[in-house]
């Protein structure tokens, strides 16, 4: 099927107006919900293959706030809900449609988790995505200590005492 992404790129900008100002004061941005379509063809052999095939395409879609994950892409995800699906002509088992996917949460997330592998003690973390995400930290010593410093540009985290 075809997928259209609704206001892909789309940013708000919030500003404010000074009279006597050229331009305007910026004040922040913000990605706003998307509405993803995707439009489909459903074919079956007879009456009953089609509608248990659209029974089961309806039941797949009935989740709410949900991954959704398109074959084109399957490292990646959004988080949805389907709030419409175009209504189909009755009588035939060749049909095309369009469902729509809300998904107030516009951004896409990655399916897998990164591991990065620390070089003489020092972990560089590369992060490849377009905003800030949280990480996991697991440890694991190849000897005794009493003593991790993780350091970040967020600040740094301290744990035993720096004396062992």
């Amino acid at each position: 099927g075809e997928i259209r992404f609704a206001e892909d790129l789309v940013v708000a900008v919030n500003k404010k107006v000074i009279d006597g100002m050229d331009g305007s004061y910026y004040r922040y941005k913000t990605t706003p919900a998307r509405t993803i379509t995707v439009r489909y063809q459903l074919l079956a052999r007879g009456s009953r293959e089609f509608r248990d095939a659209f029974n089961k395409m309806n039941k797949l879609l009935s989740g709410e706030q949900v991954k959704v994950i398109f074959n084109d892409e399957t490292d990646k995800y959004f988080i949805g809900t389907k709030t419409s699906n175009t209504q189909v002509d009755g009588g035939s088992n060749n049909v095309i449609g369009e469902i729509e996917i809300y998904c107030s949460n516009p951004r896409k997330y990655s399916t897998t988790e990164k591991e990065f592998t620390a070089i003489d003690g020092v972990l560089n973390i590369v992060n490849e995505g377009t905003v800030p995400v949280s990480i996991d930290y697991d440890v694991q010593m190849t000897s005794e200590t009493g003593y991790i410093g993780l350091v970040s540009e967020e600040g740094i985290m301290q744990y035993g005492k720096i004396e062992e």
